[in-house]
Order: C-alpha cells, then sequence, then structure tokens
C-alpha cells in the first residue's frame, strides 16, 4: 500500500491512481468513501463512528472520493471542496467535540485533483488512550474495526480495550520502580554524586511500537530541547544505555550532578542531585523548574512525532526529615519536613502536547507539599500557576 512506503500527506494524484491500478481493497487499516457527509447529525455521529473505530484499533486512513467496488478502490472521483481550511477545520472540530476521551494528532490533508475536485484524507493513529467513546448528541458508543469495517464493540472487547491501557501504565510503573531501585544503587549510565535526588521520568505508551523509534543521528542539534535542574550540559555520550546527556561541571573527578538518558524507544530518564543546604528543599525553584524542564521534554516529544498519550513519574529520594522551604514561609516557621525517604509519586497521564505542565502538575506538586506536612502548594494561587 502507498503509505507503508511514504507520508500519508506526500501522497499525489498518481499514487491514488494506484490504489484503483492495484485494485487496493479496503482493510482493518483503510477506509474509501465516495461522498464526504458530516453536516447533519446522523452523519457527524457516523463519521465520529469510522473516526474512533481506527483509534480504538490499530488506526489507519480514510480516503474520501473514492469509488469502491465490493471493498476494491474503482476510481478516483473526488468530492467537491470550496475552501480547504474550512473543511479541515469543521471536521477537526467534529473530532474534538464527539469524542470522550479527546483525540489528538488525527491529521486531515485536503488533495486537489485535475479535474478540479479533492480528494480530502484522514490519518488517525492508533490510540493508546482507547477506548474513545462516540458523545455527540447524545450518542454513547464505542466502535471497533476489523477487515469487514467498524462494529460496535461488546463488553468483551471493552474490557480488553481497557485492560490493554491499564496494563501498559502498570507495566511502565514497574519500569519505574525498577529504575529508581537502581539509581539508589548507583547503578545508572555514568557515576553521579551521592545523596538526595530529583528523578523525572517520561515514557511513552507506545514504548513497543515499532514506530517509535528516536534517531540519535545529528543529535548535537536537539540538544536545545534538553536542560537541568540546577546544573549545566557538559557534554553528551552514545551507548548500550542509549544517549546519555550529563554533567559534571569539569569535577577532576569525573562524577556527574545530573544526567539525562534518552532511549530509542522514547523513554527519558533525568536524574539530578539535589542543591541543598541544611536539608533544604527549595520548593518555589525546583518546581518552576520541573515545568521548565517538561515544558521543553514535551516540545522534543512532539518534534519526534511520539504517539500520545506518554506518562510522567517524579520521584524524590533521600529526602528524610529535608525541610520544605519557600520565600512565602519564614525560616523560623520551616520546621515541617519530608516523612518518608523516597516519595514516589503516582504517574500523570499526558493526552495533548497543548496540555500545559504547570497545570498537571499541580496536585503532584500538591502531595510533594503534603509530605512535608503542607496542605498544598504555595506555588499556586486559586489553583492557577503563579510563574506564568
Amino acid at each position: 500500500m502507498i503509505f507503508a512506503t511514504k507520508d500519508a500527506f506526500d501522497v499525489n494524484e498518481e499514487d491514488l491512481d494506484s490504489l484503483v491500478a492495484n485494485k487496493v481493497s479496503e482493510s482493518r487499516l483503510l477506509d474509501y468513501k465516495i461522498n464526504l457527509d458530516a453536516r447533519t447529525d446522523a452523519e457527524k455521529r457516523e463519521f465520529l463512528a469510522d473516526v474512533s473505530s481506527f483509534a480504538n484499533t490499530e488506526g489507519g486512513y480514510i480516503i474520501f472520493g473514492v469509488k469502491e467496488e465490493s471493498g476494491l478502490a474503482k476510481e478516483i472521483v473526488g468530492v467537491d471542496v470550496e475552501n480547504a481550511d474550512q473543511i479541515i477545520l469543521h471536521l477537526s472540530n467534529i473530532i474534538r467535540d464527539g469524542l470522550e476521551p479527546s483525540l489528538h494528532d488525527v491529521n486531515i490533508g485536503v488533495l486537489p485533483l485535475k479535474n478540479g475536485r479533492s480528494i480530502i484524507l484522514i490519518e488517525i493513529p492508533r490510540s493508546w488512550g482507547a477506548p474513545h467513546m462516540v458523545t455527540f448528541n447524545k450518542h454513547r458508543h464505542f466502535y471497533g474495526r476489523h477487515s469487514a469495517g467498524k462494529y460496535l464493540m461488546d463488553v468483551h472487547a471493552l474490557r480488553r480495550s481497557f485492560s490493554t491501557s491499564t496494563d501498559a501504565i502498570e507495566r511502565l510503573s514497574s519500569i519505574r520502580a525498577r529504575r529508581v531501585d537502581l539509581i539508589e544503587k548507583s547503578e545508572t549510565p555514568l557515576p553521579i554524586r551521592q545523596g538526595p535526588k530529583v528523578i523525572i521520568h517520561l515514557m511513552p505508551l507506545s514504548q513497543n511500537d515499532k514506530n517509535t523509534r528516536i534517531s540519535f543521528k545529528n543529535f548535537q542539534n536537539k540538544l536545545n530541547y534538553f536542560h537541568f535542574m540546577h546544573w549545566s550540559i557538559h557534554n553528551y555520550k552514545i551507548g548500550y544505555d542509549g544517549l546519555t546527556i550529563y554533567s559534571n561541571n569539569v569535577n577532576p573527578d569525573k562524577i556527574s550532578n545530573a544526567y539525562t538518558s534518552v532511549q530509542q524507544n522514547g523513554h527519558i530518564e533525568v536524574v539530578e542531585k539535589l542543591v541543598s543546604d541544611n536539608n533544604a528543599y527549595y520548593a518555589q525553584d525546583y518546581e518552576k523548574s520541573i515545568v521548565d524542564l517538561l515544558d521543553k521534554l514535551q516540545e522534543f516529544y512532539k518534534v519526534e512525532k511520539i504517539d500520545l498519550p506518554f506518562v510522567v513519574f517524579i520521584s524524590l529520594i533521600g529526602v528524610y526529615n529535608f525541610t520544605l522551604i519557600h520565600e512565602d514561609i519564614k525560616w523560623s516557621l520551616g520546621d515541617k519536613a519530608f516523612d518518608r525517604n523516597h516519595i514516589l509519586l503516582p504517574e500523570i497521564l499526558v493526552h495533548s502536547y497543548s496540555s500545559r505542565p504547570d497545570e498537571y502538575l499541580k496536585s503532584t506538586f500538591d502531595l510533594i507539599w503534603n509530605s512535608a506536612g503542607w496542605p498544598d502548594s504555595l506555588n499556586y494561587q486559586n489553583g492557577k500557576w503563579l510563574y506564568s
């Protein structure tokens, strides 16, 4: 199939003609539509059912403007398009508002034909946040897809779909716990200075997907997406553990204060020795730095076209009896301290590249403050981040 050899939006009319010449059949991954019908409520529900059926299964493509016969491409006829941007916006809004949870990263393109009409191509990725329910106009159904087309998912199919996402998160949680244990034992990609640490993990749910691969070629051009919270980047190296960016601040012992490990499957691990005086955790500085760091790493994922969603884990180790310090807290009142040595905070599932780290991190930051005896993070006021 043409999409196996080139990007969907590099397809031209000659490529589309090859669908007819080669009698390419509709399949689990491909659907032909002769018309684009998405104006009445019934048409919108049908459109959403088609889109969600791909997202809930393996992803795929819908091509509007192809006449089929018995499932085989028979003729490229096109559809009438007066304004391509308006069509794309209209369809995008239907998808945005008509599915729950929201479906992101659906790509819509319009390809003009020589006959004056156009092909509308929709590329739907497999969703790791599945299953998505059609909720438009009180229509609450789930759809899957097989070789014969879409179908209404029964309770067994739904259970499998829900368990796929749950199992993936549980596997990533186990990886995170194992990595924290190894870091505590100093089994790291390179030596890192002893003492309390902040650890951040980003892991895509699509980690085992063959399409989730980060290239290390010319990685120096990507270093602007990486920084540490309180140390400068010194260099990077490629090894068995992946690519490791590190800081040693020109220490003669070559022991790093921080490193970021990037694996080809999209796993990112940031480990940084806490900068602390008198067993103090500077909450204001660290929360601002974590927000900035995740903002850049999220941008890196987007540039690398990592499928959503991804999971964020934040861990603090070696912090028992550390006092939480903030400029709004009098030192004389800073007598509350962390009540445990390791704080492994719950996972955060990020479904959209438009999500703001300061918003999805709030509950996590509140838990850090809770661990030191405070009701919530002082870096928010009325639920809003103070440093936008």
